[in-house]
């Protein structure tokens, strides 16, 4: 008598598998869920970044070691490095780039 069977209506099993489906679904949409608003920032700044980019010319763009064609794969690593909480490549870094003032240049004013 080490061990002691309790019997119980095969319904009542099937009834608890059922409720262990519906916890374990309701586990994984509030996950999704909950992950929507940082997927969508993220999506924001990687269209943002590539208008950034976008907006450069092509000169400005070879001297960060980029041609226009990298533009997407660029936006798209540069977040998906810091989620994953590595460091992003060096030209992903430019996620926030803001206009400078013109450098007065004494040669330019005579």
């Amino acid at each position: 008598m080490n061990a002691i069977h309790t019997v119980q209506n095969p319904l009542d099993i099937l009834i608890r598998a059922r409720h262990m489906q519906e916890d374990a679904l309701l586990t994984v949409l509030g996950r999704a869920l909950s992950a929507l608003p940082k997927m969508a920032v993220r999506a924001l700044r990687q269209a943002e970044l590539r208008r950034q980019l976008d907006a450069l010319d092509d000169h400005l763009l070879a001297d960060i070691g980029l041609h226009r064609s990298d533009i997407p794969a660029v936006a798209a690593r540069s977040y998906l490095a810091q989620d994953a909480k590595h460091p992003a490549p060096q030209a992903a870094e430019l996620h926030i780039l803001q206009p400078t003032a013109p450098v007065a240049d004494a040669r330019l004013a005579a």
